[in-house]
């Protein structure tokens, strides 16, 4: 065998032996997040897509959420990039292969290099890497839950838009207008004074202001149901304002916050980048001389010579630079990593608070305060009919008993909201043992 065919053969065996050293693919990251948000929040993004007319409810509408939305699909991409990453930091550096041509008395020179440093600092790259995925993988199972918050909050906004504009606005504009009318008249009959008038016809003027409001919110909540979902919102179920009763408790602050502290994926990515930094410091100082093994040849024939060597490159500035990058950069991941803490603090400690008082608020508004605005309807109604109170009485108890009940879904949409919130703080849904209360309303018609 000549001394070409024997240097090539070579080249060739010692490739093959650190093909050997290729790392695994990485784990399915999808499957992954998959697991991960179906455990925190029930819902399954891997599920069969429902029928484009099928009514969805509030749990289904979160699924298809996670299945269409398309700043999650960027985020999904984004783990797809850190798996890329990976492969690459378990990837070998390519052999450089040179070759010299004989020209006059100059003999045929070629030569291989190959970088064997890659030998002992590659698993440390390889896990540096992996700990990027895998805070990849977190991020996104963050992102999926801040999706998830989103959707339901846009359902208790549409929940609680649809019931002031659709449910009670027929009855609430013809009592405003019949108490102007009423008033009107007294004051002909020299029975109310014109100021009482005034202030009737501003209120009726209020609510006709007021039903342009609700129906641009209902509009704007259907805009943002259709954008995260991907879904018809009238084909949906969760335009409700009522669908399960407040706790009357919730867990106490510290230990949703020890919760949120061990469950956070944001927080959990935060731990993972700083261990990727740290390994990656580590590696700045490995790194400051770099090993390549030369394998060399030259002449032909009889005059052929071969022979190994090596080759130093030896930075003039001792690495300082890489060190110095590297140390920076660990330092402000480790900040990072206490920013994260303090915030997740913060975020559970508001939540709570905001949980705590909007439940308080729907519970009074459905247990006391609207059943007791109901009862002096009742006994308003009952008192003109035995002729003690005059039909203007009768019109201040609708209009109160209409206002009542506008305030009660506005309330309840607070709870639907802070509780979301409060699941997003926590970092998985909080089984509060709630009560179911009223029936969702099917669909959601837009009146002219």
């Amino acid at each position: 065998m000549n001394a070409p065919a024997r240097f090539v053969r070579s080249v060739g065996c010692a490739a093959l032996a650190a093909a050997a050293l290729a790392c695994a693919s990485p784990p399915d990251g999808a499957a992954r997040v998959n697991t991960a948000l179906a455990e925190r929040t029930g819902a399954d993004r891997s599920a069969a897509a429902p029928d484009a007319n099928e009514l969805l409810d509030e749990d289904a509408l979160v699924a298809q959420a996670l299945r269409n939305n398309a700043q999650f699909r960027v985020a999904l991409a984004d783990l797809g990039i850190a798996e890329a990453e990976w492969l690459r930091a378990g990837a070998l550096p390519p052999a450089t292969f040179s070759m010299l041509f004989p020209l006059g008395p100059k003999q045929l020179e070629y030569a291989a290099k190959f970088p064997v440093d890659v030998l002992w600092l590659r698993p440390k790259r390889v896990a540096a890497a992996r700990r990027d995925w895998e805070a990849a993988a977190e991020t996104v199972v963050q992102n999926g839950l801040d999706l998830v918050r989103d959707v339901r909050v846009a359902c208790a906004d549409a929940g609680a838009a649809f019931s002031v504009y659709d449910d009670w606005w027929e009855m609430d504009s013809d009592a405003y207008r019949a108490y102007a009318d009423y008033a009107e008249r007294r004051f002909r009959a020299g029975g109310l004074p014109a100021q009482q008038v005034a202030q009737a016809r501003l209120r009726a003027a209020a609510a006709s202001d007021r039903r342009a409001s609700d129906k641009a919110a209902l509009a704007i909540a259907h805009a943002r149901i259709a954008e995260l979902t991907q879904h018809d919102p009238h084909r949906t179920r969760c335009f409700s304002a009522h669908t399960v009763a407040p706790p009357e408790a919730l867990p106490e602050v510290e230990a949703l916050i020890a919760d949120a502290l061990a469950a956070r994926p944001d927080l959990r990515a935060a731990e993972l980048a700083l261990e990727a930094a740290g390994e990656r410091a580590g590696l700045a100082r490995r790194e400051i001389f770099q090993l390549v093994a030369v394998f060399d040849a030259n002449g032909s024939g009889g005059n052929a010579e071969l022979g190994p060597g090596l080759e130093l490159p030896v930075p003039l500035d001792g690495g300082r630079a890489a060190r110095a990058l590297a140390d920076a950069k660990l330092a402000r991941v480790s900040a990072s990593y206490q920013a994260a803490v303090q915030r997740i603090t913060r975020e559970v400690r508001e939540g709570h608070a905001r949980a705590e008082a909007s439940a308080s608020a729907a519970r009074q508004w459905r247990e006391e305060r609207l059943p007791a605005v109901e009862v002096w309807t009742r006994r308003t109604d009952a008192a003109h009919r035995s002729g003690s109170v005059d039909i203007g009485a009768v019109f201040e108890a609708a209009i109160a008993e209409n206002e009542g009940r506008r305030e009660a879904a506005l309330a309840f949409a607070a709870w639907r909201r802070a509780r979301a919130e409060l699941e997003r703080a926590v970092g998985r849904r909080l089984e509060l043992g709630e009560a179911p209360a009223a029936e969702s309303s099917p669909t959601t018609p837009v009146k002219p």
